[in-house]
């Protein structure tokens, strides 16, 4: 089923506005990476920024108690886990 406009407000659809939000700007700033490394002879500041913008992401997304770094998701070390 296709929606033109406002998507219905139930349960399945919730938050969904704020995710297509978050994907509209990390997808925004790889475009203007990719634009800005045009001229360089080898073209990888688009990926850093891809990755950047994902853990920025991801690290709001998830609970605190865990940390984003680049290839890595880990305990933060605070309660609330099972871990020793």
């Amino acid at each position: 089923m296709v929606y033109i406009g406002e998507y219905p407000k139930n349960p399945n659809t919730q938050g969904w506005e704020q995710f297509n939000a978050s994907k509209s700007a990390m997808l925004s700033a790889f475009d203007q990476a990719i634009v800005r490394s045009k001229g360089r002879k080898v073209q990888t500041e688009h990926g850093r920024v891809a990755e950047a913008e994902f853990r920025k992401w991801l690290s709001d997304f998830l609970p605190k108690k865990y940390g984003v770094t680049s290839g890595f998701i880990i305990s933060q070390g605070l309660g609330g886990c099972d871990d020793p």
